[in-house]
C-alpha cells in the first residue's frame, strides 16, 4: 500500500465514521479527565515573561507534612483574564521543567575572580 492509497482510505474511513453519527469527543474528554481525577488542583502563575499568564497545576500527594507532592500534569487557566486557557511553548514545557533533575534547588553566585559557583542561602 502507497502513501496515497493510505491517506485516501483514512479519510474516506474518518468520513464514514462520523457519517454514521460516532464521535471521539467523550472518549477523549474521559481519558484526560482519568489523567487528573485523584489529583490536587493548584493555580499559580507562569514565571517565564512578564506577561504572568495563569497556569493550573495538578499534583498527586496526600499533602501530608514530610510527603512531596507529584506534578502530573500542568495545564492553562481558563479563568486567567490574560491567556484565557492558553499558554506559550515556553509556559507549556513548564512541567518538564519542575520534574528535571538537573534542575537547581538553591541559589547560586560565582564570586569574582573564582572559576566555580558556590550555594548560597
Amino acid at each position: 500500500m502507497d502513501r496515497r492509497t493510505f491517506v485516501k482510505t483514512t479519510i474516506a474511513g474518518g468520513v464514514g465514521v462520523t457519517a454514521f453519527g460516532f464521535s471521539l469527543a467523550p472518549v477523549i474528554a474521559q481519558t484526560q479527565a482519568l489523567k487528573i481525577a485523584r489529583t490536587t488542583e493548584t493555580r499559580s502563575i507562569c514565571p517565564y515573561c512578564s506577561v504572568s499568564c495563569g497556569v493550573i497545576i495538578h499534583t498527586l500527594g496526600d499533602k501530608a507534612k514530610n510527603a512531596t507532592a507529584q506534578v502530573v500534569h500542568v495545564e492553562g487557566d481558563p479563568d486567567a483574564p490574560i491567556n484565557r486557557g492558553t499558554l506559550c511553548p515556553k509556559g507549556a514545557s513548564l512541567e518538564q521543567d519542575i520534574l528535571n533533575e538537573r534542575r537547581l534547588l538553591k541559589p547560586q553566585v560565582r564570586r569574582p575572580g573564582s572559576d566555580r559557583w558556590e550555594d548560597i542561602s
